[in-house]
């Protein structure tokens, strides 16, 4: 079979760009770094994942353009795009969304934001594949409801893929809630385990034929067998975890933060890893958003970051890497590129793709991408302080309070734990409201929407009590706020004649 070649793709010329990066700390200017930056050909391709796959070049998602795989050669600059056959389908086409090169070579697709199966080999030939209902490499849609379409796939051993799910249906042969099947090159399924994990994505595939994943506060082995070890991560419900690999060790690390809203930015990056059974954290940059963890030629974890609303002065993206001999952790600022996923080529050189920019970016791996730091300078002595005043004794507060840490839905409704204290002179009362936002595919919508939680109630509570208001989810909130699935909410209380909240706590709520 003859390879695709990136030559049928003009080759849109490299600007040169310098961008400060700088060592985890480090203040003050550091030596320019240099990026090659490539737009690509595809108008709004919007680069989601990317791998190292045949031939040396980079593949890439394309999530803003329907039915197509991109591909990248880092040797020549040259882009090429992989056509995946259309079919019939009940939704409007949502892209590519997740890549994986099986052991055989053969690099698979989901498409249509996971809906589509595809099976590409090395001469760039896709063929769809319909691994439930008629089975086979040909048909309509691979999964026959939304709801069941996979939300990763990770190598097998020994070729094909695993499909992991976190839906339900029942109709499905092998396809239960939260359950994982590898597909084979003839598009047959084979159930491994169902309903033994929360949250299935992402994962990775071990030397012993296991396959490790991210399941909500844990870190799981199913193994080839079927078997299921979960290990917990320690990290509480709002974390989420994106990226996880065998590191130069044998064990699975993986990197996590801290969720954002509509009024937050993702933080609080972690790098974590099993060993001796216990999972191990190392810090990131508390701004940091860690993801597309990756492990480097050097046996280092290296991954992109891109900050989803960065303060004035803020870097948008950088470039993270972990030391797994020592814990040390260094980071590299783009500038104002924001990077969703990193991969280095065959032959060394570090590439990102920015979604944002439509871009695919080389970093050179020198000494200018993390500088050493220069000595400190030697401090002043520094002045005796005078004598701190005495502090002014703080007034008891006389605002009522949320005294819910966590809430859970029960029959659709929420109960929420509202406190007045004891310094109130007349019994709390007013309107608690719970709301939080999240991006769901809603029932006569084609896309992926903005839903809103609102929730309204009434407290009244006298002076040094508790009292418990439930309130009831809207249609809209039973659609964002899913089973099994932990959803950051705000809790507002707002008192009888006033038009803004006195009291608002972030809490977790679980479905």
């Amino acid at each position: 079979m003859t390879p695709i070649s990136p030559r049928s793709v003009s080759v849109p010329t490299s600007v040169a760009l310098l961008a400060a990066l700088v060592l985890l700390a480090l203040s003050g200017p550091a030596p320019a770094a240099n990026l090659s930056v490539h737009p690509i050909p595809a108008a709004n391709a919007k680069p989601g994942q990317m791998i190292a796959g045949p031939h040396g070049w980079l593949w890439f998602t394309e999530p803003g353009v329907e039915h197509e795989v991109g591909v990248f050669d880092p040797h020549t600059g040259g882009f090429a795009r992989i056509a995946l056959p259309a079919v019939s389908e009940a939704t409007e086409d949502e892209g590519t969304v997740r890549l994986a090169q099986a052991a055989n070579g053969y690099v698979w697709v989901l498409d249509n934001g996971g809906q589509e199966l595809y099976r590409i080999d090395a001469a760039g030939n896709a063929a769809h594949v319909k691994p439930y209902g008629n089975r086979g490499l040909d048909g309509d849609s691979s999964y026959d409801d939304a709801l069941s379409m996979p939300d990763q796939i990770v190598p097998a051993a020994g070729g094909g893929v695993w499909t992991l799910f976190s839906h339900h249906n029942p109709s499905l042969p092998g396809n239960d809630y939260n359950g994982a099947t590898i597909v084979r090159d003839d598009g047959s399924p084979q159930l491994m385990t169902a309903a033994a994990y929360e949250d299935p994505h992402p994962g990775v595939l071990a030397p012993d034929g296991a396959l490790w994943i991210a399941d909500h506060q844990n870190v799981t082995r199913v193994g080839p067998d079927g078997a299921v070890a979960r290990y917990p991560t320690g990290l509480n419900a709002l974390y989420a975890v994106s990226a996880i690999v065998i590191g130069p060790d044998g064990n699975p690390w993986f990197s996590a933060y801290e969720t954002g809203s509509w009024f937050t930015s993702d933080d609080d990056g972690v790098i974590g890893h099993l060993v001796g059974g216990q999972v191990a954290l190392t810090a990131t940059n508390a701004k940091a958003s860690p993801k597309s963890l990756v492990v480097g030629p050097d046996g280092a974890l290296w991954w992109a970051e891109a900050l989803i609303a960065p303060n004035a002065g803020d870097p948008r993206g950088a470039i993270g890497r972990l030391d797994p001999a020592t814990g040390a952790v260094q980071e590299g600022a783009l500038g104002n590129y924001r990077p969703s996923a990193l991969a280095f080529a065959d032959d060394g050189t570090l590439w990102f793709a920015d979604p944002d920019a439509n871009a695919i970016g080389g970093v050179a791996v020198d000494g200018a991408l993390f500088p050493v730091p220069s000595p400190p300078p030697v401090p002043s002595p520094a002045p005796v302080p005078a004598p701190a005043p005495a502090p002014t004794p703080k007034k008891p507060s006389t605002h009522p309070s949320v005294a819910s840490t966590r809430l859970r839905v029960s029959k659709h409704r929420v109960a929420v734990s509202v406190a007045c204290p004891k310094a109130a002179k007349s019994t709390c009362q007013g309107t608690l409201r719970l709301r939080t936002a999240a991006k769901v595919k809603l029932k006569g919508h084609n896309r992926k929407a903005i839903a809103t939680v609102s929730s309204t109630g009434h407290y009244k509570v006298k002076p040094g009590h508790k009292a418990t208001v439930r309130l009831t989810l809207s249609k809209t909130g039973k659609a964002v706020v899913r089973h099994g699935r932990t959803t950051k909410v705000t809790v507002e209380l707002i008192p009888k004649g006033a038009k803004k909240p006195v009291a608002t706590k972030k809490v977790a709520l679980r479905g």
